[in-house]
């Protein structure tokens, strides 16, 4: 019966080796999910920021448009 106790804590070792690493595996695997969404929310950043520009600029053509079709005089009596 001496050699249970031996094998019993080798196997817990092994499981154990084997558990921290599984840990050091799946903390590798967050930080790289990690990177990946930030990589991932920056580049959304930079799209939506240049559709936010393209509209803007849009929206000054449009206005400078109006503002030429309509002149200010447009519609007023003049005395």
């Amino acid at each position: 019966m001496h050699w249970f106790p031996c094998f019993f804590l080798q196997n817990l070792k092994k499981d154990l080796s084997e558990s921290e690493q599984k840990v050091r595996e799946l903390i590798d695997l967050r930080r790289k999910d990690a990177v990946h969404m930030t990589k991932s929310a920056e580049a959304t950043r930079a799209h939506l920021q240049g559709q936010l520009r393209n509209k803007e600029a849009e929206n000054n053509r449009l206005t400078v448009q109006l503002r030429v079709q309509t002149p200010l005089s447009a519609g007023c009596a003049v005395d």
